[in-house]
């Protein structure tokens, strides 16, 4: 499956100004949108930066993502103390 920004003009993507442009043009309705986060959110942590529109989401929703997620793990890892 072919996902609708592989034709795309890429630099749209990294450019803060075009963010909610590229969200609605090419990651809403998109079938791959949740492989394309979660491959996302993992060269993030392995590289340590954000950068671009990835799987429907800026950088700065990212940074709240993974913040919500750690503070979900230790609240887990808490409870298994």
């Amino acid at each position: 499956m072919t996902p609708p920004c592989s034709t795309a003009y890429t630099d749209v993507f990294f450019d803060p100004k075009y963010y909610d442009y590229v969200i609605e043009e090419y990651c809403s309705g998109c079938p791959l949108v949740e492989e394309c986060l979660s491959k996302c959110l993992s060269d993030e942590e392995e590289y340590g930066y954000r950068t671009g529109v990835w799987g429907g989401t800026t950088p700065k929703d990212r940074n709240k993502l993974t913040k919500t997620r750690r503070k979900n793990l230790d609240l887990f890892e808490s409870d298994l103390d």
